[in-house]
């Protein structure tokens, strides 16, 4: 629900929210809750929690906080956690949430925040919340309107996947934003060409936390000629020597084909790929280095 003039209370129940059923047909609710007290008017930066409703239960917990992680808040572009998703493994019974969190590391020009899309995840029905991950990671401190990596409006597919690989695969749709908040409002913004990622994050749920650094400028990935209907030249450079591997995906997340994959020196490579017996539509093209990825668009067409 929302307010203009908040109300007396402390918080409120904010406009983002997600729910899936478990395998017992219980409900679980995710959504966002703003401090209106001190840090709370309009535009000030506000203060913010992803919390978890088990209809079991009736049980609330906490998911993710940015009660005090910052102060006074990232501006007024967005709280400071916010647009929470939830997702299950069918297998497991585990719960994911993500949701997109500012940090004060990451504050565009215009002093407004950039945001990552993060995760955790639940073996206890949503009572904890255990190894949160930032998925996304694409700081961008200081960059200019037109250069920044602002990931919000993540949408999160309710099912999530391990596909007997020992990994959790999430499958995210979500912008990069590349101006920090509204254009019109922040002078000089500009108005931007925003493209919608594809992520499918693969999420390890035997206690090893990936450890995903920013991407390098020099890590890079192209596909040229694209749109194609014949071959294709796969053109990928990789900051330094490590294990590679390219994916291609369809849209709705299943894996098409292993493009490549081995030990790989770091620098510029090339490769071919034929499209020929593939189905005309947009593929998606992951590229693996380590723990580090990045992703690139391919439409076939005949």
């Amino acid at each position: 629900m929302w307010y203009w003039n908040f109300p007396t209370d402390s918080v409120i129940g904010y406009i983002w929210c997600d729910a899936v059923y478990d395998n017992n047909n219980h409900l679980h609710v995710v959504f966002t809750v703003i401090d209106t007290i001190g840090q709370g008017s309009a535009g000030s930066g506000w203060r913010s929690q992803i919390r978890h409703w088990n209809q079991a239960t009736g049980q609330v917990s906490i998911v993710a906080s940015g009660w005090y992680e910052i102060s006074p808040g990232p501006g007024a572009n967005h709280p400071t956690v916010s647009e929470p998703q939830i997702g299950i493994n069918r297998v497991t019974g585990d719960l994911y949430c993500t949701w997109c969190k500012a940090d004060t590391n990451d504050i565009a020009q215009n002093g407004l925040a950039n945001l990552d899309v993060w995760g955790a995840r639940s073996t206890d029905n949503g009572l904890t919340w255990i190894e949160h991950h930032n998925i996304t990671n694409s700081h961008t401190p200081g960059a200019p309107p037109g250069e920044c990596d602002d990931d919000r409006y993540q949408t999160l597919n309710s099912e999530v996947n391990d596909a007997g690989s020992g990994f959790d695969t999430l499958y995210l749709f979500y912008l990069n934003d590349k101006e920090a908040g509204p254009w019109q409002y922040y002078p000089p913004g500009i108005m931007t060409e925003n493209p919608v990622l594809f992520y499918a994050y693969a999420w390890n749920p035997h206690g090893i936390v990936e450890n995903i650094t920013q991407i390098p400028k020099k890590f890079g990935l192209e596909i040229i000629p694209n749109p194609v209907s014949g071959q294709t030249e796969i053109i990928y450079t990789t900051p330094k020597s490590g294990d590679v591997s390219i994916q291609l995906y369809s849209v709705d997340g299943r894996m098409v084909q292993t493009i490549d994959q081995k030990y790989k020196e770091g620098g510029k490579h090339r490769m071919v790929l034929s499209v020929r017996e593939f189905t005309s539509g947009i593929y998606v093209v992951i590229l693996n280095v380590d723990n580090q990825r990045t992703t690139g668009k391919l439409v076939v067409t005949r």
